[in-house]
């Protein structure tokens, strides 16, 4: 319903506000000093995709959620081509006697190997990643709930879910928007 004065009545994260009929939600973030394309929204619980936010009319009693992210990215620290193999210990000795690499971590089924000095250059072989899908590469975050989110709100499709994995990382696997399967990951502290 649009009141008398051409405004209708909406809550922005739990705070009662009344705006001008017929504003877009990306119309509503730019009068709130929000870039449209840093920001996820929810409206009644639901996901906009970001795509169609100069499209989609806040309306009366609409209860919407706005996450703005800041920065200029998601906190990128460390990029990782990911091969399989058989054996995720193969290669070991191509790895650190001949390229002169760090074994930086090693699971059952992964074997991470690091440049000395430089933590952002690495390569993982995997043998069977139990989530069942083989990514591409895997990329470590800052913050793997904002990044999720980031991804959720474009309508990327999200392969593997959100996920506190046992060996100390929460992750998520993501298509990435030229068709490779990329896995998000965020370490934990303990």
């Amino acid at each position: 319903m649009t009141h008398t004065d051409g405004t209708v009545s909406i809550r922005v994260n739990g705070e009662h506000r009344r705006v001008v009929a017929g504003l877009t939600i990306a119309q509503l973030a730019a009068d709130l000093g929000l870039v449209p394309e840093k920001i996820a929204v929810e409206r009644n619980l639901e996901i906009v995709p970001r795509s169609t936010l100069g499209q989609v009319l806040v309306e009366d009693g609409d209860e919407l959620e706005i996450v703005h992210f800041v920065g200029g990215g998601m906190g990128a620290s460390r990029i990782v081509p990911n091969r399989f193999a058989d054996d995720s210990a193969a290669g070991r000795a191509f790895f650190t006697d001949v390229l002169g690499l760090d074994l930086a971590m090693e699971l059952d089924f992964i074997s991470t190997y690091r440049a000395p000095g430089h933590d952002d250059a690495q390569i993982s072989v995997i043998a069977g990643d139990p989530s069942g899908l083989k990514p591409d590469y895997s990329v470590g975050v800052d913050n793997v709930d904002d990044c999720h989110a980031r991804a959720v709100a474009q309508g990327l499709e999200i392969v593997y879910p959100l996920t506190d994995e046992p060996w100390g990382v929460r992750r998520f696997f993501v298509r990435d928007t030229v068709g490779g399967l990329a896995n998000i990951v965020e370490h934990r502290r303990s």
